[in-house]
């Protein structure tokens, strides 16, 4: 699996009135963030880009930076609420419409 290195944006540099800027409200065209060991992100799976071997999904408001392995389970979820959960070891991916699937 590759290691991805990225460092969020200050949070301090928000403009006034924003929840967390350096996730909230983002497109896939604004910096990613990636998950921390032991977090999840929960919503609906909009879109997915290869930016130079990265898979960044846009969840729900979220801009997300995965691993690429991801790609081929995170197409087929395209359009549907999803999770993806990350542990000390790899990355989980569920479908939480009704009748899901755990990946």
């Amino acid at each position: 699996m590759a290691v991805l290195v990225w460092t969020a944006p200050d949070p301090r540099s928000a403009p006034v009135g924003s929840k967390n800027s350096a996730r909230r409200g983002a497109t896939v065209t604004t910096f990613p963030v990636r998950l921390e060991i032991w977090t999840d992100e929960i919503g609906l799976l909009h879109e997915l880009q290869d930016r130079s071997g990265c898979l960044v999904a846009k969840i729900g408001p979220d801009v997300v930076a995965l691993p690429y392995e991801l790609h081929e389970v995170l197409k087929s979820l395209i359009g549907r609420k999803i999770s993806v959960f990350r542990s000390d070891h790899d990355y989980r991916v569920r479908c939480r419409d009704e009748g899901g699937v755990h990946v």
